[in-house]
């Protein structure tokens, strides 16, 4: 049994799920670390983990096998290195580090302490996705040069707005 801390559980009246451990019989979340203590709290009850602010306990804690951490890829990569050195295992969301060199840091460190590091892709299982790599595209399209996507649909609407830009609205018709 593998047991993870989530670091950084998201914000709002329920924090995110944790990606890996959740519900398996190989992993378990066992402790969460947070910004925000008293929003989490009850949520850690309810999954039965302890949840504190403290990132330094939690790599100190020899109980904990891994960490999850769903945090600001500006933390990213000095957040993996600390993991590394304490010999936890890291499942990073996306993206990984800020720059080429931080991401090269943070692997060596890994690699250094024989631990395992995996970067999460949240959408490689779409089926869209997936349909695009069934094919092999070399003989239809020739040789591929780029690729871009656009993520587009219901779940956009609930992002906040960044720019000045006012948002798109609805095209549908009643």
């Amino acid at each position: 049994m593998i047991n993870a801390a989530i670091v950084a559980l998201g914000v709002g009246p329920k924090p995110r799920q944790p990606h890996p451990g959740q519900e398996s019989e190989k992993s378990a979340s066992s402790a969460a670390c947070t910004r925000s203590v008293d929003k989490a709290r009850a949520y850690g009850a309810e999954k039965g983990f302890p949840v504190s602010s403290d990132y330094a306990a939690i790599l100190a804690d020899r109980n904990i096998d891994a960490v999850v951490l769903a945090t600001p890829h500006s933390a990213h990569a000095e957040q993996v290195m600390q993991a590394a050195r304490a010999g936890k295992h890291v499942f990073c969301e996306k993206p990984f580090t800020l720059s080429r060199a931080s991401a090269e840091q943070a692997i060596q460190a890994c690699a250094d302490r024989k631990v395992t590091l995996m970067v999460g892709y949240n959408w490689r299982y779409q089926p869209a996705l997936q349909e695009v790599f069934a094919h092999d595209w070399r003989w239809r399209l020739g040789r591929v040069l780029h690729v871009e996507g656009n993520f587009n649909g219901r779940a956009c609407i609930a992002m906040p707005r960044t720019t000045g830009v006012p948002r798109a609205r609805s095209a549908r018709r009643g």
